[in-house]
């Protein structure tokens, strides 16, 4: 086998995506990127990393081929492209089964994704404060998603392990998990616990929140996980795939975000009244149209405030056009 290119392959190359294999039984092992000699380059690596024990581990071998299988994948990409080859290539074979220690640097943007999901990113249909009926708390699991989870592993991924106060959580109707801004899933908790009082199979070998000596009681007193199922079709159908990215502010650190339903009751009142009292200031400032959209919107003729759906739809334009007007108004107050 060589152990690098000539000057005139590295030059008809450009960037390529590469794979690792076992000879004994061609299975793929490591997926990589790279320009030049890239490829050899683990060939002479030292580091503790399960690509390089494995590469050790067939040169030991004292049956049969001894050197790695090496294919070039894809070649003549630009960089860009080479990313996103290399992050469907792990996407396919599944992390899992190679020694990549990570994804690859565009899986979590063009990676693999279901259909669904894929459709709920694009038409970014948006949770309302006016369609929330029950007490949620939002967990985002941006670190610890994975697109090829399975069901089991997205319910303990979610259900721990979190500093909260019990008080609070107790008052939850409904969990929705969230990733990247999206409720991937909804979990109706039936009991909160001390974290670690029930197994988690697929996270046993976790550390977690990458604390060391996490299972010592000083370190967890305040973390909780909730035991549950996923909640009733009706209530699915309600905020599954909905946007809740305007929920979270931008350098928030705290994966967890409550809505319950009498603060956001208080909430819609006080900015109601607060709108009907302030607005008659502002009638100069406004155009006709603008008006009657926060006229209707706020409900100040017949006392019935409507939602941005039912606003947009009497008015024929867009919910995102009524939430423009709508803030250009609070701008002004």
């Amino acid at each position: 086998m060589i152990d690098h290119f000539s000057q005139k392959t590295i030059e008809n190359l450009g960037y390529y995506v590469y794979v690792y294999s076992d000879p004994k039984d061609h299975k793929p092992f490591y997926i990589g990127k790279g320009k030049g000699n890239r490829v050899f380059s683990h060939l002479s690596e030292e580091s503790d990393t399960e690509k390089v024990k494995k590469i050790k581990e067939i040169r030991k071998r004292k049956k049969g081929p001894t050197d790695p299988i090496i294919e070039i994948l894809a070649y003549g990409l630009d960089e860009e492209t080479a990313e996103k080859v290399e992050a469907a290539a792990i996407d396919l074979i599944g992390i899992q089964n190679l020694t990549n220690q990570q994804r690859g640097k565009e899986a979590r943007k063009y990676g693999i994704i279901e259909v669904s999901e894929l459709e709920a990113r694009n038409k970014n249909e948006i949770l309302e404060l006016d369609s929330i009926t029950d007490n949620i708390m939002l967990i985002n699991i941006n670190e610890l998603y994975r697109n090829d989870m399975t069901p089991f592993e997205l319910y303990e991924a979610t259900r721990g392990y979190w500093v909260v106060g019990l008080e609070e959580v107790e008052k939850v109707d409904y969990v929705l998990s969230v990733y990247r801004g999206l409720v991937v899933e909804v979990y109706e908790p039936k009991k909160w616990l001390p974290a670690f009082d029930t197994m988690m199979e697929s996270r046993a070998n976790e550390p977690v929140n990458t604390h060391k000596n996490q299972r010592k009681k000083s370190n967890h007193k305040d973390r909780y996980e909730f035991v549950g199922r996923v909640a009733a079709e009706d209530i699915r159908n309600k905020y599954l795939h909905k946007s809740v990215t305007a929920f979270y502010t931008k350098g928030m650190r705290n994966p967890i975000r409550y809505l319950f339903k009498d603060a956001i009751e208080k909430f819609e009142k006080t900015e109601y009244t607060k709108a009907q009292d302030e607005l008659k200031q502002q009638m100069k400032s406004l155009s006709k149209r603008e008006r009657e959209v926060l006229e209707f919107r706020f409900g100040f003729k017949d006392g019935h405030p409507h939602t941005y759906l039912e606003t947009a739809q009497h008015f024929g334009i867009s919910r995102e056009r009524i939430r423009q007007i709508t803030n250009k108004l609070h701008y002004r107050i």
